[in-house]
């Protein structure tokens, strides 16, 4: 009787483990799956919103700097390297700074062909 007892106790010891172990794994598991898609939606959010901020600021340096002194082609008259060229060249001319450079080319390579 005293054995069966005691092999009543492991088994019931071991059955309260296996049950905690397996509710905390599928909490974990729900938990962080369902967390992933809301945090990469924002992520996406906040980096569009980002470029979008940057493509803004970009064409309103282009259209306002660059208009000093000429003309300013559209965007898909040159290719991308050649837009780092342009700009880079261009730039100092322009007095950008680099926060400014950076914006004006995501901007024109953006549109670039």
């Amino acid at each position: 009787m005293l054995k069966q007892k005691k092999v009543a106790c492991v088994a019931l010891g071991f059955l309260t483990i296996a049950i905690a172990v397996s509710c905390a794994s599928k909490t974990v598991a729900t938990t962080s799956k369902a967390n992933q898609p809301i945090k990469s939606a924002e992520n996406t959010q906040n980096a569009n919103e980002n470029l979008k901020a940057l493509m803004t600021k970009g064409e309103e340096i282009y259209r306002t700097k660059c208009t000093h002194c000429h003309g300013v082609p559209e965007t898909s008259a040159y290719s991308s390297n050649r837009w780092d060229r342009i700009i880079n060249e261009m730039a100092p001319r322009a007095r950008l700074d680099a926060a400014e450079k950076n914006a004006v080319l995501t901007y024109v390579k953006a549109g670039a062909r």
